[in-house]
């Protein structure tokens, strides 16, 4: 398949759309299908909560808990099944670097916190900032190990369900499709990733040399 025709997959009217929605539609609903994919990774113990005001699903480390947005427009995504996949890999990721992910982020809040507060009082110098730089650092690295390994274990995951849902010859099509999504996205998700800790980064950097 041509890479043109794949960029047609980011229109959810085209043909290669409605041939991937007709063949995900006969699948069961995301409540059920992330009970197979637990199912299948061994994993008792992470529960599942459906929500209807969340516009995306997501892991909870804390409570070990994939929530599982309940909208019409999440429901009928053709690429719910990866996107479950990715969810579940979370939920049998390391549990240190879980909670190591979870502690720095915080500490990095709270260090920027006090940095903002220095600097009402004109107190703020460029140690506090440059350790504020090792922690996000240190906290970005945590954060992008867990992210990309669910990405590349969704795309397994999800692979080895299809497996035993649908024909080998769409199984392929379907995931050659994700593959291709995911590698175009890939930018847009480190971004997401970061953008936060970028800005409140270049926010005191600004404030120190005002």
């Amino acid at each position: 398949m041509k890479v043109k025709e794949k960029f047609s997959s980011f229109n959810k009217n085209s043909v290669l759309s409605q041939k991937i929605n007709e063949q995900i539609r006969k699948l069961p609903i995301n409540e059920e299908v992330t009970h197979e994919i637990l199912e299948k990774l061994d994993n008792h113990k992470t529960k599942i909560v459906l929500d209807s005001d969340i516009k995306n699903s997501y892991y909870v480390y804390l409570n070990d808990t994939i929530y599982l947005s309940n909208r019409e427009k999440v429901i009928k995504d053709s690429s719910r099944i990866v996107l479950i996949a990715h969810e579940a890999r979370h939920s049998v990721q390391s549990k240190i670097l879980q909670k190591l992910n979870f502690i720095l982020s915080n500490i990095e809040l709270i260090i920027f916190c006090i940095n903002i507060i220095l600097w009402l009082l004109k107190k703020v110098s460029y140690i506090n900032i440059y350790l504020y730089i090792l922690v996000v650092i240190i906290s970005a690295i945590l954060r992008m190990i867990l992210e990309f390994d669910a990405v590349i274990g969704s795309i397994k995951i999800a692979k080895e369900y299809l497996q035993d849902k649908v024909d080998n010859k769409n199984m392929e099509f379907i995931m050659s499709i994700y593959q291709f999504k995911i590698k175009c996205l890939m930018p847009l998700f480190v971004i997401n990733l970061l953008w936060s800790k970028v800005i409140r980064l270049i926010v005191l950097v600004i404030l120190k040399t005002i």
